[in-house]
Parts: structure tokens; C-alpha cells; sequence
């Protein structure tokens, strides 16, 4: 018997058809469909009710005997396929058709017999006859499960051997489909398997499919070889219900049972609702709470609603109701119980992850019995959290569930616990990946800062093996290599303080002899010579460690981006450099220039405000700056000294002010907040003094303003979900645009195109609307926020909007096509504020987007590729509200000041230099940078200042792999695609002359070389040699070096020999090149995948690797031997670069990154992600980096027809 009309969170089950309403119509589709397919995909997004759809809906109508011609004998095998999809099938057919005289089936073997071709010969003639005696139910799954991993038709062949009874249909069920792309990320033989025998099954006439799934995996349906065209004959989307529906939903239930539903309240709850993600299940869980408040009176009223909190908050405060019940032991349990629920997917989408109470057990290092005491607080009576349903026995085999996604998304606290969830994760498999290669041989224990981060991670987190299973195996292993890295550490920081105890024992020992007397004076003076110099060595030993120490705690703070702590540890070590060896110098100042580069801090702040501010706009002509925020304020600063000139009185300083903005013209600033009013203030006189000009009360509280451009509408928006359009000459309403199902958010809420014929709004609905000002139309809706939307941003030619929400997300739109360009990241929390501005450095490149939020930081993204340019740090609270004037952003907080800020991007160019480039190359004294294009062109820029010095249209016939400068920069090689290298002579004033023509080669030339005394031009080539040029005559000599293509190539210190780097046999081949002719050294195996370069250091000892396998190697010259391989890359990597001495290397990859390494301690220094877009189409070929006693430059010529350029040099000086 039914106890609730509702079912709360949880889906409806197969038994509660009679209080599931507003579906009809969706249920005599579904039995169409499938009598024509017999295989349909019940598809919709999470919270769309799909499931419970096809349970109580479909199911009800298939058992009455409604689908034509099927009848009404249904056996139901239901499931959700996990990463078990054979067993639950074969568990589900067992307990749906009570087979236990299972066919005794020989078992799959491997080889030959597992074609296709012989799996099908085998189903047709079975092994056996049935059993004469049935299995015990355990032993028939086994055994069914073996069967039907035989092949697609093994449920036929099961089906002719144990038929169902006459007239029986059988329907599988499978709910949660996309389990099966998230258990297995592949499409592998598991997977692949279990889709052939579902295609196969829905092939028997008896036999009918249906499978539920959310519609984001879609794609992910390719894999799979027929089934997308399966589910293109049979898909079904789960449509929304029309208000009428959900009407019935909510009202008819109750009746059913004897309650009422007051009209108020479903009007509230469909306006709510509607265009929420998860309407449906947070309905069921309102209404189930609302049933359940007063058993004697079962009217449902609005009234109630209210004191629940409204939708939202009524799920939020029950769960959290829940967790409050249990004592600090058992929330340490429920935490571990939710974070093994839940999973972290694409996206940041989260999804349920069903768990043993065992497994849970496991982890959390506790009995069963105390998991269970758990479950059962969220699955008591009136709680559906959890299932299965309360009254089901829990043993340690029991599996747990999450009721509904809409709980991941709804509670705060199980949202933050899976995003924790998945960053440990993410460690965890890198550490484990870490540990590997170190086993193996080919990588080295972890130093800091990685290692810092996963010991801090350890004691934070305390993992088990349990745990570690969850993502991959080998937990002694990873743990054992955390071991050994720290003995590691431990064992030099030990070392060190040995020699310091050491030191002061000798110097002890000094001053005892020395008190021997005057007779041993000689020998004294000799030993305290000795321990003066023991000390200065160790007093250097103790500078240097100190130098390190405070490198790579910067580099740990530029990872996390806190910039501003990286510099001001960074200066710390300036003192410290008279003992430091210019290297080490090299790789503090890269690191500095790097925290310049990224991070940038206000030029002016301006405070006295007294409370947190909401936002801060500019006057047009720059002369003011005005603030609002809590407690009515608002006030003006002059914008030049920063001095608060006014503080204007007039709002109710009970209420916060939400919004404040300037007339175009600068005649009135008009406020609006939480008291409902809307006051225009006049700024009249050479003082611009503010008086109240008018004022008039708006529909309810007022979350934003904006003004038109041309000054002519003001609009506002608030809680009563609609934007209205206001004269503010006269203070009346002009129009009012409904649609919102939900208030206009705050403060950056709204927004007019520049253009004056649109108006963008946002919502906590979810959504972001344009409206045509011209028809008060909505032409256009943006849904893709998981969140409330908090702002938006309008180009300044009107044809890109930018949303920001509570999902942490940016979303870039093409206003005309309605598509989303880009998702922009980065943010840790919500978001803000949004405002575009234009590049300073190249003023016709796409335009900088800027978004402030929740995280005290403002970011600044390039709109072409998504990449942070900048972090801007100096707000201690949230920021709320931005403002571009003139070049420079204004931002307000709730740390209760407004900050200035120079959106210059200091260290960094982008030049548009047409074409596409794809080479690059910068001069021995960094004056001029050379670029190739993949046109055959070829072009000198002189530096710093980037003009163009010199153009040749066709230096090659096709493009320009390769660029170099001889040592002394007189000669410049290019190499291209044509198979012909060239030789150009660099002309005082920055022209270029051909000098040599080089040919040879039959196919093409993938890089070149000079000899240190520029003697000698090397080329490498894809037809598998290397040429040696005299650079004076041209007359050139080839060495056979391989059947493959030979990709790089460079010469040793004496210019005698030469490293070659071949990439299909992975191999470094060394050649003396002053015999004759030409000698093979050795060969040195390097890379199981492709090698695409090789790079030799300035002293020649030491080579760096690069490839297709995503990795750095570092070889000794001497050996050969591979002394570290250095991991981060996301791609892969197509050349490294070594700074001079002992200093840094550098590595670019398709990943998009240029990575810096600390080659002292192995770690990276940092990463620059650049301007572009990662991964395909391939972004970049080549990078160059120089630095000088003047400079430091590093060279990226990007496929979009850009030259991305850095001066690490200027930056990097501490004396700047």
C-alpha cells in the first residue's frame, strides 16, 4: 500500500503507477515506438524524469496491456549495467524468469575461438542439454553470465533452450546506460560485448530493449559499432512537462490519498520550477516534506512552502537535517560514504557512483554495521537520500546509491566533498604514474615542490589501499615511492645539519689547541686557515640552500598562482646573490619575470567607505569614481588621488545597495538596492556636486541597473523576476520583459550591446536572455550555466555576449549564430563580473575578457584560446563588480574598497604577422627575431620594438621548417619543406642577403644547424641524411643516417661532432664528422614512441629528448644514460631549448605550454600556457628562446598567424 502521493528524491518505482501523473501522453509514445523497434533509448538530462518514465509509466502500461499485439505476460529483467554489465544482466534474467535450469555452456577460452565467426557456430549447436536438476540461484547467475558472454546472440540461443512461457514477452531494462561509458572509458571488449548481446537480443521477436540514459553521453554512443544507428531508429527525448502536466503531478497525487494542493501554492510552485534543471525531483522532495509536516491536515499551502525555504532550500536544509544528527565519528563515515557516491566526469559534471556497504567499510576502516546506521539516517521514513528504500536488510554485500543526481547538484556539501573528491584523485594518479616510471628505471623520486604537496595531501587525507583501488592499483608501490622520496629529502637536510655539528666540533677543537701554546702557533694558524675556509664552504653550502629553498617555495606558489606571495619570497633571496652562481640566478629571474608576467597587483586603491561594496563605476569623463554597497552606502572618490569627496545619503541604510550607474553624458547617477527605490542623482556644476534629482519605487528589491547608451532608457531589474524598462526624465515605466523564472542577479545582472538594440539579462534561473529593445521581444536564450547566472557582457561590437555564473564558468556566445564559442575555467568559485576589453599590444586582436568573483581575484582571459594572460591579486574579499573606463578596470569588493587596475599586459606581445607562421629564430645578441612562414616566406623583425626590417615573399617554394643564426649572428640557414636549405647573410641595418643556395636533400628539411666557428651548415631530412655544408663555398657532403626521417641535429663544443636525432627507431646517433669520411660513434635508444628532437647544452654533456610521448629525457653525453625524465607535459613535445651555463630548459608542446626546469633539482619552474588553442589543429611547430646579457626573449610563431612573444629579461632584473 502507497503510505506518500509523493515518492521524494528518488525516481518513482515500478509500483507506484497510480500516483504518477502528467505523463500520458509521453507513455502511449513510448509503446509505439517500441512495437515498430523493439529497441528504444529513453534520453534526457539528469532530473528530466526519464526513469521514472519508463518504470512507472511504461512498465504500468506494458503489464495492462496496452502496446498492440504484445499482450500482457511481461517478464521485466531491469538493471543498470555498472562495471558488471554481464553479472547484472544475467542477475536481473534470473530473478525476471526464474531460469535455474541454466544449460551447462563450455567456458569462453582465449585464441582463435573467440572470433566471431566461431562464437556464433558455437551458439548454434549447444553443449549440453539443460540440467536435470536446477542450480541454486548464485550458481545459475555464474553460469548464465558465462553464457551470454559467448556473443551477440547468446540470449537467442538461451531464449530456444529455456523458452518463456507462451505468450511471454521479455522487456530489458536498462537504466543509467552511460554507467557503461564511465566504467569503461573506452570502448572496450567488456563494453563493446555487452552492446553487441543487447543489438543481438532485440532481434528475437519475443524479445524488446529499452535503455535510459542521460543525454550529454550521446556521443560517446560512437564507439559502439550499430548501436548509434539503433538508437537513431528508437530514440526517444524526454520532454519537459507542459505547466498543465506538472499541475497534475502535483495536485492529483494528494487527491488520491485525500489531500488538497492550495491553488496559491501550485501557481508558486510552477513559476518556480520552471526552467530549473532539476524541477521534477526537487518538486517530489518539496511536496513529500509538505505531505509529511502535519499528518492531520493534509491541504498543502504556500504557506508551508515558506517556512520549508522554497524549493531549493527546503532539500538543502533536510540533507543538512540529516548530517546533523550524527556525531563526529559518523560524519567522518558519511563523508567517505558520499565521496565514494559520487563521481567526478567531463566537465565538472557529477554523477552517482553506486558502492557496497563493504567497500564503504573498507575504506572508512569500520564495521559494516556502523556504514549501515548511516544509510539508515538517510533513508529513514520521509528521508529518500539514499537507497535502496528504507525496510531493505543492509549487509555488506547491499549496494548503496545516491536517490537522484539533483542531490550532488543541490547540496553544497556533497558538491564541494566531490570536487575535493576528484582533486585527490588527480594526485593520486600522477603520483601512482610517478612511481611507476621510478620502478621501472625511468624516473627519479619526487623533490619539492610536488613532493611537499603529496606529503601535506597524505596527512590531510590519510589513503588506504581501499581508497587507491577506486583509481588504479599499485597503492604499496605509490606509497613506497612517497616513501623514498622523502628518506630522500630527510637524508640531505640530515646531511647537512651533520656538517654543521661537525663544523662547530672542529672549531671547538681549534680553540682547545690553541690554548696549548705559543709553541704550536704555527701548526694553529694553518688549522684555523683551514676551518675558515671549511666555514665559508659551509656558510656557502647554507646560502645556496637557502637560495633553493626560497625558489622553489616560489615556484609552489606561481602553480597555485598565488603570484604576489611568489614575488615578495622571491625578493627575499636578492640579497643573497654574490654567493649564488649565475645559473642559479638565471632560473630565480625566469621565475620572477614569469610572476610579472601573470600576476598583477592594483595601481591605486580607494578607501573609507566604511562597508562592502557591491560596485563602482567611472563618471565619462573620468573625474569620479562612484561606490555602492551595504548599508545604503554610496559615495564618490576623485578618480585621480583617490580621496572620497561625497558620501550621498538618501537610501534606507538598513538595505544594501546593489547597483549604481553613470549617465553617458554624466548628468545622474542613478542607485538602486534591497529598499526598493530607484534615485537619480544630479551632478551639477564644476564640482559635480551630487543632489537628488528624482527618485521613484520600483515592482519589488532591485538587483541591477543599466543605462542605454544613448542615455534615453534606464532598466532595472530585481526580485520580481522581470526587467523593466524605465524613462528616467520622468521616472515612469516604459515596458516591462517577463520571462524569468527567477530574480535578475545582482549588480552585473544587465546589460545594453553597444550598438543600443539589445539588452542581455541574467538570472538565478539559470539562463541568460536577449531582448530586442526595438520589440521588447526575447530573440534569444542561454542555458548552458549548471548554476545561477550572475552576469553578463556585451563586445564592444555588439556581437559576442560573455555569462558568468555559480558554476565558476565563463561562457563565450556568438550573439548572431546563438552558439557558445569557449568556455572559459580558471576561477575557483562564483562568479561576478564581466567586462571585454581591446589588447594594448595589439589593438586589432580579439578582445580580453575579465571576470571577478567569489575568489577575490579578477582573470583575464584571450578570447581566442581561453588562456589566463593575467591574475590580478590584491582584494581580500569577493569582488562583485567591474568597470572598464579608459584603459583601465575598476573593481569593488566586499573587503569594502575599489581598486584600480593597469590592463596592460607587461612582458608580453602579440603580433599579427598574416599568414601562417611556422618557424622562428632569434639572433645571438637578441636584437632581431627571424620568422618562417608555411607559405615559403620569411620575415626579420627587429627588437625589442617587433618593426619589420625585411621581407622575403618566397625564400622558399613551400614553407619554412626551420630557422638559425650563426654564433656570431652574421649568417642566418633556413631550411624548408622544398628539400632546399639557404644560407642568408644579415646586413648591418637588419636587411638580408641570399648568400648560398643548398640542395641535395630529396625530401624535406626539418632542421639546421651551424657549427660553433660557422664553418659548417648541418641539415637534417626526412630522406634519412644529414648534410654537412661549407657555409663559404656551399660545396656540401651527406651522411646516410637512417631509412626513416632524421628531425634534428646539433653540434658538440668543438664543432667536431654532431648528434642526430632519428625519429622512427627513437634513436640519438653521435657522428665524428672531422673523419673521413664521416663516422657512427654510437647509437642511443631513447624514445618507444616517436622522437622529434634532440637538443645538446652548451657544454655538450648533457642532451634533452623530446616526442610524441609527452616527456623530457635527460641524457648524459657520456654514457648515454637517462638521468631524469621530467613528466608534466599534456602532449606532445616538439622541441627543448637549454639556457646557457647550467641554467634552465625550456620545452614547447601541442599541449600549448611553454614549461621551464629547474635541471638542479629536476622539478618544473613553471609553465606559460600560450595564446592558442591545445591539442588540434596543431597550434605551434617551433619556439625559440635567447637570453643575453641585455635580454631574455622567448619566440612563439602561433598557426593562427600570430607571434607570441615574452621578455623575460626586463622583468626578470631585480634592479627594475
Amino acid at each position: 500500500m502507497i503510505g506518500s502521493p509523493y515518492p521524494g528524491l528518488r525516481p518513482f518505482a515500478r509500483d507506484e503507477s497510480s500516483i504518477f501523473f502528467g505523463r500520458e501522453e509521453q507513455v502511449d509514445q513510448l509503446l509505439d515506438q517500441l512495437g515498430e523497434n523493439h529497441f528504444i533509448a529513453v534520453l534526457g538530462m539528469s532530473g528530466s524524469g526519464k526513469s521514472s518514465l519508463v518504470r512507472a509509466g511504461l512498465l504500468a502500461a506494458l503489464n495492462g496491456g496496452f502496446m498492440a499485439g504484445a499482450g500482457a505476460r511481461w517478464s521485466v529483467a531491469e538493471l543498470r549495467p555498472g562495471d558488471r554489465p554481464f553479472n547484472r544482466l544475467a542477475t536481473s534474467l534470473i530473478m525476471a524468469t526464474e531460469w535455474q535450469n541454466v544449460p551447462a555452456v563450455a567456458p569462453v577460452v582465449d585464441g582463435d575461438s573467440r572470433r566471431q565467426a566461431d562464437s556464433r557456430a558455437t551458439l548454434t549447436t549447444p553443449h549440453a542439454s539443460a540440467a536435470s536438476e536446477p542450480l541454486a540461484v548464485d550458481q545459475a547467475i555464474v553460469v548464465l553470465e558465462r553464457a551470454l558472454r559467448r556473443g551477440s546472440l547468446a540470449l537467442n540461443w538461451q531464449l530456444g533452450v529455456c523458452p518463456l512461457p507462451d505468450g511471454t514477452r521479455l522487456l530489458l531494462l536498462v537504466d543509467q546506460f552511460e554507467e557503461l561509458f564511465r566504467y569503461h572509458r573506452t570502448a572496450n571488449a567488456e563494453a563493446a560485448a555487452f552492446v553487441s548481446l543487447l543489438l543481438g537480443a532485440a532481434g528475437h521477436p519475443s524479445v524488446y530493449v529499452v535503455i535510459t540514459m542521460r543525454s550529454e553521453f550521446l556521443g560517446d554512443c560512437a564507439l559502439y559499432p550499430e548501436l548509434p544507428e539503433a538508437i537513431n531508429r528508437g530514440i526517444f527525448l524526454t520532454p519537459a512537462l507542459s505547466p498543465e502536466q506538472t499541475a497534475d503531478a502535483i495536485q492529483l497525487p494528494a487527491r488520491l490519498l485525500g489531500g488538497e494542493v492550495e491553488a496559491d501554492l501550485v501557481r508558486h510552485l510552477l513559476q518556480e520550477a520552471k526552467g530549473e534543471r532539476d524541477q521534477l525531483p526537487l518538486l517530489q522532495h518539496a511536496l513529500t516534506r509538505l505531505w509529511d509536516m502535519d499528518p492531520d491536515d493534509r491541504l498543502l499551502t504556500l504557506a508551508r512552502l515558506r517556512e520549508l525555504g522554497g524549493l531549493r532550500q527546503a532539500l538543502e536544509d533536510h540533507v543538512e537535517e540529516a548530517f546533523s544528527e550524527l556525531d563526529e565519528q559518523q560524519r567522518r563515515i558519511a563523508e567517505i560514504l558520499f565521496r565514494s557516491l559520487t563521481e567526478r566526469g567531463a566537465a565538472e559534471e557529477d554523477s552517482r557512483r553506486p558502492v557496497s556497504v563493504g567497500e564503504v567499510a573498507d575504506l572508512a576502516e569500520v564495521e559494516c554495521t556502523e556504514v549501515a546506521a548511516i544509510v539508515e539516517v538517510f533513508r529513514k521514513p520521509g528521508r529518500s537520500f539514499l537507497m535502496p528504500p528504507a525496510g531493505t536488510p543492509l549487509d555488506r554485500l547491499a549496494v548503496i546509491d545516491i536517490a537522484h543526481e539533483a542531490l550532488i547538484r543541490q547540496w553544497h556539501r556533497l558538491r564541494d566533498w566531490t570536487a575535493d573528491e576528484g582533486e585527490r584523485a588527480e594526485l593520486y594518479q600522477r603520483l601512482a604514474a610517478a612511481a611507476a616510471r621510478w620502478q621501472q628505471g625511468q624516473g627519479a623520486v619526487w623533490i619539492d615542490p610536488d613532493l611537499e604537496y603529496a606529503l601535506q595531501w597524505r596527512d590531510r587525507t590519510q589513503p588506504n589501499r581501499h581508497w587507491a583501488a577506486r583509481y588504479g592499483a599499485a597503492f604499496e608501490l605509490a606509497m613506497a615511492f612517497l616513501d623514498a622520496s622523502h628518506e630522500q629529502r630527510e637524508g640531505r637536510r640530515q646531511e647537512l645539519a651533520a656538517q654543521r655539528i661537525r663544523a662547530l666540533r672542529r672549531a671547538r677543537i681549534t680553540a682547545l689547541l690553541a690554548s696549548l701554546g705559543l709553541v704550536i702557533v704555527a701548526g694553529i694558524a694553518v688549522w684555523g686557515w683551514l676551518e675558515r675556509q671549511h666555514a665559508l664552504a659551509t656558510e656557502q653550502r647554507r646560502t645556496v640552500d637557502l637560495f633553493d629553498s626560497g625558489l622553489t617555495h616560489s615556484a609552489l606558489l606561481s602553480r597555485i598562482e598565488d603570484y604576489a606571495a611568489a614575488k615578495q619570497i622571491l625578493a627575499t633571496t636578492f640579497d643573497l646573490d654574490r654567493q649564488i652562481s649565475q645559473s642559479r640566478r638565471m632560473a630565480r629571474d625566469l621565475l620572477r619575470a614569469y610572476t610579472e608576467i601573470l600576476g598583477g597587483a592594483p595601481q591605486q586603491s580607494y578607501e573609507g567607505p566604511g562597508a562592502p561594496l557591491s560596485q563602482a563605476v567611472v563618471s565619462p569623463d573620468g573625474r569620479l569614481v562612484a561606490a555602492c554597497g551595504e548599508r545604503g552606502t554610496l559615495v564618490l572618490f576623485a578618480a585621480a588621488s583617490g580621496e572620497m569627496v561625497y558620501r550621498i545619503e538618501g537610501h534606507d541604510p538598513r538595505y544594501q545597495l546593489r547597483d549604481c550607474v553613470f549617465h553617458p553624458g554624466g548628468d545622474w547617477l542613478a542607485s538602486a538596492g534591497d529598499d526598493g527605490r530607484i534615485m537619480l542623482w544630479s551632478l551639477a556644476g564644476e564640482a559635480k556636486r551630487p543632489l537628488l534629482e528624482r527618485q521613484w519605487q520600483a515592482p519589488g528589491e532591485v538587483m541591477a541597473l543599466a543605462v542605454s547608451p544613448d542615455g534615453r532608457l534606464l532598466a532595472s531589474g530585481g526580485v520580481d523576476k522581470a526587467v523593466t524598462l524605465w524613462d528616467p526624465r520622468s521616472g515612469k515605466p516604459l515596458r516591462i520583459l517577463e520571462g524569468h523564472r527567477d530574480r535578475i542577479s545582482e549588480v552585473t545582472g544587465l546589460a545594453f550591446s553597444p550598438d543600443g538594440k539589445l539588452l542581455a539579462s541574467a538570472s538565478h534561473d539559470g539562463t541568460a536572455r536577449l531582448w530586442e529593445l526595438a520589440s521588447g521581444k526575447e530573440i534569444a536564450r542561454f542555458e548552458a550555466h549548471r548554476a545561477a547566472v550572475k552576469s553578463v557582457a556585451f563586445s564592444d561590437d555588439s556581437r559576442l555576449l560573455a555569462t558568468g555564473g555559480d558554476d565558476k564558468r565563463v561562457i563565450l556566445w556568438d550573439i548572431e549564430r546563438r552558439a557558445a564559442l569557449r568556455v572559459f575555467s580558471g576561477h575557483g568559485n562564483m562568479i561576478y563580473g564581466l567586462a571585454f576589453a581591446q589588447r594594448s599590444d595589439e589593438p586589432n586582436a580579439a578582445p580580453l575578457l575579465i571576470a571577478g568573483g567569489f575568489d577575490r581575484t579578477l582573470r583575464v582571459w584571450d578570447t581566442d584560446s581561453g588562456a589566463t594572460v593575467r591574475l590580478l591579486q590584491g582584494h581580500t574579499a569577493a569582488v562583485n563588480g567591474i568597470e572598464i573606463r579608459n584603459g583601465r578596470l575598476y573593481s569593488a569588493s566586499s573587503d569594502g574598497t575599489v581598486r584600480r587596475w593597469d590592463l596592460s599586459l607587461p612582458g608580453q606581445r602579440l603580433l599579427d604577422v598574416g599568414g601562417e607562421p611556422a618557424s622562428v629564430a632569434i639572433s645571438p645578441d637578441g636584437r632581431m627575431v627571424a620568422m618562417g612562414f608555411a607559405d615559403g616566406g620569411l620575415h626579420l623583425y627587429s627588437l625589442p620594438d617587433l618593426s619589420l626590417l625585411h621581407t622575403e615573399a618566397k625564400a622558399h617554394g613551400e614553407e619554412v621548417q626551420r630557422l638559425a643564426f650563426s654564433s656570431d649572428g652574421s649568417l642566418l640557414a633556413s631550411g624548408g619543406f622544398d628539400g632546399i636549405a639557404r644560407i642568408w647573410r644579415v646586413v648591418p641595418g637588419g636587411g638580408l642577403q641570399l648568400a648560398q643556395t643548398l640542395r641535395g636533400h630529396t625530401d624535406a628539411i626539418h632542421a639546421v644547424a651551424f657549427s660553433p666557428d660557422g664553418r659548417l651548415l648541418a641539415t637534417a631530412g626526412y630522406d634519412g641524411r644529414i648534410g654537412l655544408f661549407d657555409t663559404g663555398s656551399g660545396a656540401g657532403r651527406f651522411i646516410q643516417s637512417t631509412r626513416g626521417q632524421v628531425l634534428s641535429i646539433a653540434f658538440d663544443p668543438s664543432g667536431r661532432r654532431i648528434y642526430s636525432a632519428d625519429r622512427d627507431d627513437g634513436s640519438i646517433r653521435e657522428w665524428d664528422i672531422a673523419a673521413q669520411p664521416p663516422a657512427l660513434l654510437r647509437e642511443i635508444s631513447v624514445s618507444r614512441d616517436l622522437l622529434l628532437w634532440a637538443e645538446l647544452n652548451q657544454a655538450g654533456s648533457e642532451i634533452a629528448a623530446v616526442g610524441r610521448d609527452y616527456t623530457v629525457a635527460i641524457l648524459a653525453t657520456g654514457d648515454g644514460h637517462v638521468q631524469n625524465i621530467l613528466p608534466r607535459h599534456e602532449n606532445a613535445v616538439f622541441k627543448a631549448r637549454f639556457l646557457p651555463g647550467n641554467g634552465p630548459l625550456a620545452s614547447v608542446s601541442v599541449d600549448a605550454t611553454v614549461r621551464f626546469w629547474d635541471l638542479q633539482t629536476n622539478s618544473e619552474l613553471f609553465a606559460l600556457r600560450l595564446p592558442t588553442n591545445q591539442g588540434l589543429p596543431t597550434p605551434l611547430w617551433d619556439f625559440d628562446l635567447r637570453c643575453t646579457p641585455t635580454g631574455c626573449w622567448l619566440a612563439v610563431p602561433l598557426t593562427r598567424g600570430k607571434l607570441a612573444l615574452y621578455d623575460f629579461g626586463s622583468l626578470g632584473r631585480h634592479d627594475r
